[in-house]
């Protein structure tokens, strides 16, 4: 089992060293600093693997913890979202939200 685990990891380690080398090439051929998501999503289709799903917003995403006031151990980490007022947007009052540039979702089967 110990031998089997080693050569996992040997594996693991060079594909990932390869993944971020190639994603390296990618943010300085872009003339950047910082690594994005789309440095890695492009270099996985360089080596023909499937590309990253659901990285493909901008923002910062906001959590907020609900914490059981009986049981302090446990904690629930949610996404905090902005609330809309549906009888606004009915009557006129304020617009819908834009609709996103870049598709969220892809088929990947």
């Amino acid at each position: 089992a110990e031998t089997v685990s080693t050569f996992i990891c040997a594996e693991v380690d060079y594909a990932l060293r390869a993944l971020v080398q190639d994603a390296a090439k990618y943010m300085r051929h872009s003339r950047r600093l910082r690594l994005r998501t789309t440095d890695v999503d492009n270099a996985l289709i360089l080596q023909g693997q499937n590309s990253l799903h659901g990285y493909g917003n901008s923002d910062p995403v906001e959590f907020l913890v609900a914490q059981d006031k009986h049981d302090t151990t446990q904690k629930l980490f949610f996404v905090k979202e902005k609330e809309i007022d549906l009888g606004q947007i009915a009557n006129g009052v304020e617009k819908l939200p834009p609709v996103p540039v870049q598709p969220t979702h892809s088929i990947h089967w």
